[in-house]
């Protein structure tokens, strides 16, 4: 079992659906960690489960300039309203993964594997727009995964795991969990997409 924290450098896309300038995109970095847990099918491979979660920080709408990139259409944060600048929005992402590894370098103090994984993924916004109603942005899809992690064992039974994954996740809102103010689904024409790389460090211990 292994539990690291970590950084995420990736490319941030929402489109809103019907409109053909509605792609908006930026590079942006996630800040989170994943818990995940293995089992030895034989000495080289395994099975396991996986929960990620980041948090990333892209540009908030700007009422002063309509033309401005806005992700969710939206400012998702408490600003004034004639301020000229723009707030970020926090988006959180999750991912729930099942992963297949291939342990192709085992050593008394070294474990070198590569895996694939995939599953469910989900992106929540919650927050107070610059008109200080509620927005809820809540989507669910899928994402896959595939990686290489290398642990280094301090005792016989904990060690430091260091993790490089890259992955992509596509999430739709769900019906009726869009809210602006008093009206459902105003956000729900945008899904999103995340792509790009994973690197995490922390502690792994064994059980058996």
């Amino acid at each position: 079992m292994s539990a690291t924290d970590g950084i995420s450098p990736v490319n941030y896309t929402t489109t809103e659906s019907g409109h053909n300038d509605g792609v908006y995109h930026t590079h942006t970095q996630g800040n989170g960690y994943n818990i995940s847990a293995e089992y030895g099918l034989s000495k080289r491979l395994g099975i396991g489960i996986s929960l990620t979660r980041d948090v990333y920080e892209i540009p908030g709408a700007n009422y002063v300039d309509p033309g401005e990139e806005n992700y969710y259409k939206y400012n998702m944060t408490d600003i004034d309203f004639f301020s000229p600048s723009h707030s970020d929005i926090k988006s959180t992402a999750n991912q729930y993964t099942v992963e297949a590894s291939y342990h192709y370098l085992m050593a008394k103090k070294w474990d070198l594997s590569a895996y694939a994984g995939a599953g469910l993924a989900t992106v929540a916004i919650t927050g107070v727009t610059s008109m200080k109603q509620n927005y809820d942005y809540h989507a669910i899809g899928g994402v896959a995964k595939v990686g290489s992690k290398v642990r280094y064992c301090i005792t016989k039974r904990v060690g430091v795991s260091w993790t490089l994954s890259a992955f992509a996740l596509d999430a739709s809102p769900e019906a009726g969990k869009c809210n602006y103010g008093s009206a459902v689904n105003e956000g729900s024409a945008f899904t999103t997409k995340i792509s790009g790389f994973s690197t995490e460090l922390g502690l792994t211990v064994r059980f058996f």
